[in-house]
């Protein structure tokens, strides 16, 4: 497992600004179709339908403008970062390459100059924490730096009705979540958590009391639902999620301190590859 951290410098822009999290996810699929298609079966080794093995982490989702740049012919900054997973994580440097190629063709209409790609190795085992020991956790709080989209079909509907917005994952839900995708993406990782002794048709379960903690959200950065649409010349999504901070009161905080930091690294939730998903857990 690694992290690609990159820069693109951009030409002007005209128009709405971008939803990078799905731009850069067809950036890099693109890339890997037109300059390294022996990379594409590592993209996504499981089919179209299984977990991606990358996922896009764009610039933070923000309120307000945009800053521009002091002067408009200066190339604006772009800082992104790809989490790659499995085979695929020792194919960095020919995906970085890739990326650099397709540059040529543009980026959402804009010029395009990939700068300096930093890879960085995920930790082999859990890193010392900012609370120690974990048993002393009281708290997970979590960053949203992307929006995060966690709800069946059914449940969205539900959400909508009762609540007029995305229904708040509870704990357990956002524990499984992690679990699965680290089962599949990070094996090691996995396994160190014990994850790796339920047969693989089995989903690891959290305890039925974290499936009743819900989130709290402070009044300096509240949750609420934003909506980031996205056309490709095939398709129109506007995909939602939840974006600002959700505060967990913990209940076996050894085992979701695992989980929860091991989850700033596969992501939570759906659409990890068009930048949903991605957070900062800060424990207290």
């Amino acid at each position: 497992m690694r992290l690609m951290s990159l820069q693109l410098l951009l030409g002007p822009r005209s128009g709405a600004q971008a939803a990078w999290g799905g731009v850069l996810h067809g950036f890099v699929e693109r890339a890997a179709m037109n300059h390294a298609p022996e990379l594409l079966p590592l993209l996504r080794p499981g089919g179209r339908q299984a977990p991606a093995h990358f996922a896009v982490l764009p610039p933070p989702v923000t309120d307000g403008p945009q800053a521009e740049s002091a002067d408009e012919d200066d190339p604006e900054p772009l800082d992104f970062g790809i989490v790659l997973f499995g085979a695929l994580a020792e194919q960095a440097d020919e995906l970085a390459q890739a990326l650099r190629m397709q540059c040529a063709s543009r980026l959402h209409g804009r010029l395009a100059r990939l700068g300096e790609v930093r890879v960085i190795d995920a930790p082999s085992h859990l890193p010392a924490l900012a609370v120690e020991p974990a048993s002393a956790i009281r708290l997970h709080r979590l960053e949203l730096r992307a929006p995060l989209l966690l709800a069946s079909g059914s449940a969205t509907h539900a959400g909508w009705r009762q609540y007029r917005h995305l229904p708040w994952p509870s704990l357990g839900s956002v524990l499984e979540s992690i679990a699965a995708r680290l089962r599949v993406l990070a094996p090691t990782q996995a396994a160190q958590l014990g994850l790796d002794a339920l047969p693989a048709r089995l989903r690891w379960r959290a305890a039925p009391a974290q499936w009743q903690i819900e989130p709290l959200t402070p009044a300096s950065r509240p949750a609420r639902e934003i909506v980031l649409p996205y056309q490709t010349r095939e398709h129109h999504l506007a995909p939602s999620g939840l974006i600002g901070t959700l505060i967990y009161p913990s209940h076996h905080p050894e085992q979701e301190a695992a989980l929860l930091y091991w989850g700033q690294w596969v992501g939570v939730g759906q659409k990890t590859t068009m930048g949903f998903g991605s957070y900062a857990w800060i424990p207290s």
